[in-house]
């Protein structure tokens, strides 16, 4: 039965890019369009019946999606799709809202008053920036008077924040030529997801593992801070966040400091320098026909020289603009590295293959330019982020399947080439979610099927 598995795994190896794009998605309820209107401001007050997922994105922040696909896209999600939720704030001691967080995931009526979202805390006021980004629709909300109505009692699956066991993975010697760029902006407090922080904080044990020095790995996330808590509804334990160091706050200057440390730190060694970035990426939808946050390519370097070619983006935190591909590749390019190892997981991620192309790189991107990618996967982590874990953590494990050349270690191609079989099967699983990765290591910017002879066969993560 093994050998049977084995050979079904290996088969599954033997691919060649696919570029069919995600399909657009059908919501499950009706949209907020008719809410969300140009004039939305002159019905504030008149009191509103919402239908859809209740989603809890931290402690004491809610929204509303009319599709359950929508609670997991790294991508500016349409206005339409959502509306935002908070509670009336009585005198009395009694919170009837106390339990709103239970119902996350749960389809649900609600009725309230349509407000302008109102700042209570910090959190609450990260929204504001943004709101210059998005557009002033963004803030309208629908203040609950009453619990909302459970339709079902089924609720989405929602991945738990459990924590991945790293312990199982080869440590490493300690590398001093190792550096990493750990980078995740999230938009503002109703788009910073938990899985964007758990992406993070995974990513930075499996490194230390890997043989980095932990004062080479610079995280630059959200507003400077660790998360402290994961909001007790979303497990079934509450439990604390490994306190990982927060380096920079997502934001321009923030992320010119970490650059400019980097530079530093990494002056006259051989570095290697390892960047992953998630949360939200902008671009043009292909099968949609739409552009999500995306720039204009003012400087026609994108690479059709197409009408529909826009410069991919990711988000910074409660900022009014975007970090835009071009500017990206030109900081990193700024970095003294001789080897470079990209990891992009956000959404449209493959046009930034494109732009950090060059030699003695290896790039991977969750999915093609032109694609969503899909986050709350396992361990509440991007599924893609999943996937790449997948033949590292299998490895482990006799008759070390990924371990195509049997030297005890995983090279970026074999990581790689396993990803790919975790991809193709929840592909098949979640078709409403299907992403194409793509892998670049021979420096023209284009996926390229990993040889054992290539780049990516000669460096580890």
């Amino acid at each position: 039965m093994k050998n049977i598995l084995i050979t079904f795994l290996l088969a599954v190896m033997v691919f060649s890019c696919q570029t069919s794009e995600n399909e657009s998605i059908e919501p499950e309820f009706e949209d907020f369009s008719n809410i969300k209107s140009d004039d939305w401001k002159s019905k504030i007050g008149q009191e509103i019946t919402v239908e859809g997922y209740l989603i809890q994105v931290s402690e004491n922040v809610f929204k509303i999606v009319n599709d359950s696909n929508f609670a997991s896209l790294n991508t500016f999600l349409d206005q339409k799709n959502y509306i935002l939720v908070q509670t009336t704030s009585g005198a009395s001691s009694f919170n009837q809202f106390a339990k709103l967080g239970e119902m996350n995931g749960q389809k649900i009526k609600a009725t309230g008053k349509l407000s302008m979202f109102q700042a209570k805390n910090v959190a609450g006021e990260s929204i504001m920036a943004a709101s210059k980004l998005i557009g002033e629709k963004h803030l309208a909300t629908i203040v609950l008077n009453t619990m909302p109505l459970a339709l079902s009692a089924q609720k989405m699956q929602i991945a738990t924040s459990e924590y991945l066991d790293l312990a199982v993975v080869r440590a490493l010697p300690k590398d001093r030529t190792k550096f990493a760029l750990l980078y995740s902006g999230g938009i503002d407090a109703v788009g910073a997801y938990t899985h964007y922080y758990n992406n993070i904080q995974v990513m930075y044990n499996l490194l230390l593992r890997q043989g980095y020095a932990d004062e080479n790995i610079v995280v630059v996330y959200k507003d400077g801070k660790p998360e402290t808590l994961i909001p007790s509804s979303i497990i079934t334990v509450p439990r604390i966040y490994p306190q990982i160091p927060v380096n920079y706050a997502a934001n321009p200057s923030g992320f010119d400091d970490a650059i400019n440390y980097l530079k530093k730190i990494m002056a006259g060694q051989k570095a290697e320098l390892f960047v992953m970035t998630t949360n939200h990426g902008g671009g043009y939808h292909s099968v949609e026909k739409v552009n999500y946050g995306a720039n204009a390519d003012l400087n026609n370097d994108e690479p059709t020289g197409a009408s529909t070619d826009f410069d991919e983006v990711l988000s910074y935190y409660n900022q009014s603009q975007t970090l835009s591909d071009d500017d990206f590749a030109k900081k990193i390019n700024s970095l003294p590295f001789v080897v470079l190892k990209g990891l992009f997981l956000q959404c449209f991620s493959g046009g930034f293959i494109h732009d950090m192309r060059g030699p003695n790189r290896v790039l991977i991107s969750a999915t093609t330019e032109y694609e969503y990618s899909w986050g709350r996967s396992s361990y509440d982590l991007d599924a893609y982020l999943t996937h790449f874990l997948y033949p590292i953590t299998l490895s482990t494990i006799p008759p070390y399947l990924f371990d195509l050349n049997k030297d005890g270690l995983m090279q970026m191609n074999e990581i790689f080439k396993g990803a790919k079989v975790a991809e193709e099967i929840y592909n098949k699983e979640k078709p409403s979610q299907k992403s194409t990765s793509l892998y670049d290591d021979d420096g023209d910017g284009k996926h390229n099927n990993p040889s054992d002879t290539g780049f990516g066969s000669k460096i580890t993560l």
